[in-house]
């Protein structure tokens, strides 16, 4: 986890399918909550009217994941909230033709 997640001044949720960091001595900390499962999971597990007014989409430099993580974070935005998707250039020739 980078710096990003503490600078903000609100609650926080963040997911991965494993993250590379002790996450379970922040989870909780400071209104960050950490899940260490798949975004599918995540979004499945959580309260349809939940909103957020930022999100940020991580899609693990797949076209499939990084679509599927864009439908949740519609069903979890209102007219306000800002999306912003990282990893949007194909790791591989193979990936970016599907």
């Amino acid at each position: 986890m980078g710096s990003a997640i503490p600078a903000l001044d609100c609650p926080s949720h963040d997911h991965a399918p494993r993250f590379a960091f002790d996450w379970r001595g922040r989870h909780g900390r400071d209104g960050i909550e950490l899940h260490e499962c798949s975004s599918d999971v995540f979004f499945s597990c959580l309260n349809p009217s939940t909103q957020y007014d930022l999100i940020f989409v991580d899609g693990l430099h797949a076209f499939e994941q990084t679509y599927r993580d864009i439908l949740h974070a519609f069903r979890h935005a209102h007219p306000r909230t800002l999306i912003a998707i990282d990893d949007t250039i194909p790791s591989r020739y193979q990936v970016g033709t599907k």
